[in-house]
Formats: C-alpha cells, structure tokens, sequence
C-alpha cells in the first residue's frame, strides 16, 4: 500500500521499492539497497542518483565506501512542492508554446494544408493521392453542372515520357476511367496530334505556351509537378483555391478553342 502511495506521489515502480529499502536500512551500499529492494544493482545505483536528485536520499563517505541515506519521510512534502512548482512552470510555458504552435499548424479549417515532395518517389505519393481521390469519387451523387468532379490537367507530354515509364502513366489513368471522371488537358507534344487523341484535350503550341510542370486541379486539391531530372511537387488542399485555378482552366480552354477556330 505504501509502495503504491508513493507511486501516486510520483515516484516510479523502482524508485518506490528502492527508497523503502533504504529508508529501512538506514544508511548502506549500494549492493545491500539493492538486494533489500529486490532490483540489479546498476539499475539501483542509477534510481539512487535520481533520487539524490529529487531530494529524497543522501550519501556520505565512510572508510571508503559511499553510504546511502534515506532523508526523513517528511521530505516527500518537499518534493511534491517542487512538483507544483514544475507544473506551474510549464503551465505558463504551454501558453506561449500553443500560440507558436498555431502559427504552423493546419487545425484552422480555413487556413490551406501544403505539402511538399521530392524526387521520383515523392512525385509517386503525391499521385497516389490523386489516385485515391479517383476512386472514392462517387459519380452517382455529381451534379452535371459541378465541374469539381472533373480533372482539369496542363502539361507537357514530352517530359513526361522522360520522367515516368508507359506503365506509370498509365496507372492513374487507368483509375480515372474507371471512376469514369473526365480529363480536360492542356498539352504540348511535340508527336503528332493523331497519335495521342483525347476528346477534351487541346494541344497548344510549345513555342507560344509551353508547360515544363505538370499543373492538375481535382475537387479541392491542386497538384503541381516540376518536371526535371529530379521532380519535385507541391500538393495544396484548400476549396477556394481549387475553384480559382478550376475558373482559370475553364477559360483557358475556352481562349484556347478560340486559338484552334484561328489556326493560331
């Protein structure tokens, strides 16, 4: 029951047993505190410097050996008073902590979440998490006038070659179809149009509009590549931003049919 009060206290399991054992024994080494506690003598000889530490136990020299001493139980007040004073300190600390934690954290519902990636692997789980955005994209419930559920894409087919293997293209792809969401592609290739056909797409001129990233908007995520040697990404969560660069797509598209009727 003691050893558990002192627990309640604030003392570990074997910082309890360790402190009974010396304040039974009076004053001894190490060895006997130990084998009176019923814990290895490292492990004893490191909880008396923590205890020593915490006041609660004592040592002196004598005909050289170190002598442990239990200090008076009545010390334990003490040592909870240095434990409130502890506790008001980080209390006041905490205040400061949590108006600086605010500052990065992304718990404000209407502050964007950003996220960055780096290299190939980094540029593959920030598809992935289009991916998955693809397939939990329910088109049983879409209005036909919400263009959210469509993909809206700029890029360059050309680096994109470079950068990923057929099969990796592929992949997202092959998971867009199948959630039967529309792409709506702004693209250069320098291949000719008949080889690459998408009902929506617009191929533009890389001398007049190049795209040397890979730009996609899709429900409240914007996702941009730049596509080197070693891509790095920008993933952005954020609804009012999404439907800006949505609104952009849409009237790029329509100045880039203006283009086509043009042959410009």
């Amino acid at each position: 029951m003691v050893h558990e009060d002192l627990q309640n206290l604030g003392l570990s399991d074997k910082e309890a047993s360790v402190y009974l054992a010396a304040l039974e024994l009076g004053s001894d080494t190490v060895q006997r505190i130990a084998q009176k506690a019923k814990v290895k003598r490292v492990t004893t000889y490191v909880v008396l410097q923590t205890l020593l530490k915490k006041g609660l136990v004592s040592k002196i020299d004598k005909s050289k050996k170190t002598l442990f001493i239990a200090e008076e139980p009545s010390r334990l007040v003490r040592f909870i008073e240095q434990q409130i004073k502890d506790l008001d300190f980080k209390k006041n600390t905490i205040q400061g902590l949590i108006s600086q934690l605010k500052l990065i954290t992304n718990s404000n519902p209407n502050k964007p979440i950003v996220r960055f990636y780096e290299g190939k692997e980094g540029v593959d789980a920030l598809m992935d998490e289009f991916i998955k955005e693809f397939r939990s994209n329910d088109t049983t419930k879409q209005d036909a006038s919400d263009d959210s559920h469509n993909l809206f894409i700029a890029y360059s087919r050309d680096l994109l070659e470079k950068i990923f293997s057929k099969e990796e293209r592929e992949r997202g792809r092959k998971e867009r179809l199948k959630a039967k969401i529309e792409a709506r592609p702004l693209y250069n290739w320098q291949k000719p149009t008949e080889d690459f056909k998408l009902s929506k797409g617009i191929k533009l001129s890389y001398d007049l509009f190049p795209f040397p990233c890979d730009i996609a908007v899709f429900q409240d995520k914007i996702r941009l590549i730049s596509l080197t040697a070693e891509p790095t990404a920008v993933l952005i969560i954020d609804k009012n931003l999404a439907e800006g660069l949505r609104s952009l797509f849409k009237l790029a598209h329509h100045g880039a049919q203006e283009l086509k009727k043009n042959k410009i």
